[in-house]
């Protein structure tokens, strides 16, 4: 709601909130109006709306996650038998706690 009464800038007296003022009859400044948003600060909310979105724990993850010492290699791959022995013990480790669970 917008005020009733405004003061003036050159008399600095109270008058109605108007065009001009009613004691020195002087035109009074128009109110500042806010300037839209612009396509940078959208672009701003897009990317933290999708660090939000996709997980701010994801997000910290990635970027306080130190970098690997220069010339370290990465961890070898599982074989085709490892896989094969890793898939294996989680079917059996599922099957017991399944009939675990029926009892």
């Amino acid at each position: 709601m917008p005020p009733t009464t405004v003061e003036c800038p050159w008399c600095e007296s109270p008058t109605p909130a108007g065009p001009t003022c009613t004691t020195c009859g002087r035109r009074l400044p128009t109110p500042k109006v806010p300037k839209p948003a612009t396509r940078t600060s959208k672009w701003t909310w897009a990317v933290l709306a999708l660090f939000v979105l996709t997980g701010v724990g994801a997000t910290g993850h990635w970027y306080f996650t130190p970098a690997p010492p220069p010339g370290a290699r990465p961890a070898p791959a599982m074989t085709d038998e490892e896989r094969k022995a890793a898939v294996e013990k989680s079917i059996a480790a599922t099957e017991k706690a399944t009939a675990a669970s029926r009892r």
